[in-house]
């Protein structure tokens, strides 16, 4: 009689040490690990706070949640080292790099040409201000930009350029009282039927898996009580009317480099702050991160543990819960409450003194980002000047917005090593 049995190390005995239980997780893992683009957008905030609820009630995602949590948590330089940098990031938080950061010097020169240039201004943004701090904080805050976030996309997309050759005009919000525009009656909805999750926690718990229960939903707990917050916070928003003036100056365009000219161009004075690039929303995104890696970990360590029953009722609610997830996606707008918010054309004889210094700042900022590139190095122009409040110091007090006028015609530009290097004022006021 022949021995049928199988030795320990017989391919038999190999293949009946997985259990159906087993294959499953393996499979459940395999389909975390696929990334899924709409949980990354919801938990950007792009379709609002009700996205964000609903962000990570499936564990199959989970990957690109942290991902992207990680991603819109880290300063532009260390989201490009990493490689972290994402499409649907840049469209929520954009991608820039501040001047005075050493780190992102590094990052500058590999990043190719920026597509916009931002200077952000103190609180209150008045003249008042200047003049205090001019004895003490020369630098201006300025970020060269390389992807726009999608509301700041919306506005320029909204306004003509400004070609070579023209006057120049520059861009305010209309004067009227804007509310931002809200759908708090369909979000709040939204956020509450993520609250079905729990009907997972109550079956699995029926089955005495009530540690994975709890596991399965802890991301989505974390990210439901951001989501009331920040519903909350746009509603308070909502009340009042924004400001006239913003904090943020923007030029965009083809801006002056080092190898080629200027030339189309757009500004803005006074956007809105975008609220998702402060630290609120980055500690949340960090905080979320966390909570997401270590509920997955756990998640599949639980599931080793179950019996095959279990594990088909927790994959069952991962499918329900990321076709409900996909189904939200579709049905809800894109959360873009100033996107829409109307901007005039000024001419520059016509702008207040204090709006004139803020054009100042923007060329002196362009002047001085181009030297962070330059290939002769930033050292070489140390001694330069770059800021309307250390001109206003050299000259004793006079204002550099009258004493040196911005051209409003003709062309200009520096001709050095049989190369064309366009003045920088001259591009803001009517050439390239």
């Amino acid at each position: 009689m022949s021995n049928t049995s199988a030795g320990p190390d017989s391919p038999l005995s190999f293949s009946s040490s997985f259990g159906f239980s087993n294959n499953l997780v393996d499979v459940s893992a395999l389909t975390a690990l696929i990334g899924s683009s709409v949980a990354e957008s919801m938990v950007l905030g792009n379709r609002g706070s009700g996205g964000v609820a609903w962000a990570a009630t499936s564990s199959f995602g989970t990957i690109s949640v942290v991902k992207s949590c990680c991603s819109a948590a880290s300063s532009g330089w260390l989201r490009e080292t990493l490689g972290i940098r994402t499409p649907l990031c840049d469209s929520a938080v954009g991608m820039c790099l501040p001047h005075d950061s050493a780190r992102a010097s590094k990052v500058r020169r590999n990043a190719g040409d920026p597509v916009a240039l931002f200077c952000r201004q103190s609180a209150d943004g008045g003249a008042q201000d200047i003049e205090n701090e001019k004895s003490s904080n020369t630098q201006i805050c300025w970020s060269d930009v390389y992807a726009l976030d999608h509301s700041t996309a919306m506005m320029l997309r909204g306004i003509p350029d400004t070609p070579v050759g023209s006057p120049l005009e520059i861009y305010t919000y209309a004067r009227y009282p804007f509310f931002r525009v809200r759908n708090s009656v369909f979000q709040a909805i939204t956020i509450s039927l993520s609250v079905a999750k729990l009907a997972e926690v109550y079956v699995l718990w029926s089955y005495g898996a009530a540690i994975l229960g709890i596991i399965s939903a802890t991301p989505w707990l974390f990210f439901f009580a951001g989501a009331i917050l920040v519903e909350i916070h746009e509603v308070i928003c909502g009340r009042r009317p924004e400001p006239a003036l913003g904090a943020v100056d923007i030029i965009a365009g083809q801006l002056p480099m080092v190898s080629r000219r200027g030339g189309r161009r757009k500004i803005v004075l006074g956007a809105a702050e975008n609220a998702r690039t402060g630290l609120a929303w980055r500690l949340f995104w960090l905080l979320g991160a966390a909570v997401s890696a270590v509920s997955i970990l756990f998640s599949y360590i639980t599931l080793g543990q179950q019996d095959g029953r279990v594990v088909l009722i927790w994959t069952g609610f991962q499918f329900l819960w990321l076709g409900v997830r996909i189904l939200i996606y579709h049905v809800t707008d894109p959360a873009d409450p100033m996107a829409r918010r109307m901007l005039v054309a000024r001419a520059w004889a016509n702008l207040p003194k204090e709006l004139k210094e803020r054009v100042f700042e923007l060329a002196c900022a362009l002047a001085q980002s181009q030297t962070f590139i330059h290939p002769r190095g930033r050292r070489q122009y140390i001694e330069d000047t770059f800021s309307t409040r250390q001109l206003g110091i050299i000259l004793g007090g006079s204002d550099p917005a009258t004493l040196y006028t911005l051209p409003s015609t003709s062309t200009s530009s520096v001709a050095f090593n049989s190369q064309q290097y366009s003045a920088t004022p001259c591009f803001l006021a009517s050439c390239g």
